[in-house]
């Protein structure tokens, strides 16, 4: 649909959808404001758009991290939240053996943790975590295992 509001259509298709019973997942949506082809903001019906964005609840996040610049080159680590409950886990990016492996290294339940926070415990570099020593321990600062011997992220 280029050129029209995709909101109406996907307005209906939930009620419907809903109705029903049936859930609505949403892969990737944009449903915030966007500019037009013409470089304006439209203004008309922007609060039931934002409104219709709301009604939906965030289930799967993934988003992988990269150092200060604005290439998207290295990757040092990936956040990822995928339960219900909002836990989120960070995971630093290590490389060896001529692949790549993420191990997790924090945990944080409710919120997204913060830019220092993730600053902390991801390594401004990539390199070799068995070079360094490095292993999947919570880091001091973030959740902590339980008395079983699990992680959070477990």
């Amino acid at each position: 649909m280029v050129g029209a509001p995709i909101v109406p259509p996907l307005e209906a298709l939930s009620e419907a959808a809903v109705s029903q019973g049936s859930a609505v997942v949403l892969i990737n949506p944009l449903l915030q404001d966007r500019q037009s082809s013409s470089g304006v903001m439209g203004v008309r019906g922007r609060a039931e758009r934002l409104a219709f964005a709301e009604s939906f609840a965030e289930i799967y996040h993934f988003r992988l991290l990269y150092s200060g610049t604005t290439f998207m080159y290295p990757i040092l680590g990936a956040l990822r939240m995928a339960r219900q409950d909002g836990r989120r886990v960070l995971y630093r990016r290590l490389e060896g053996g001529g692949g790549e492996q993420y191990l997790p290294v924090g945990c944080w339940v409710g919120r997204e943790p913060t830019p220092r926070e993730m600053s902390e415990l991801l390594p401004s570099t990539v390199g070799s975590g068995e070079a360094r020593g490095e292993s999947a321990a919570a880091p001091p600062g973030s959740a902590t295992g339980s008395a079983d011997g699990r992680m959070p992220w477990d």
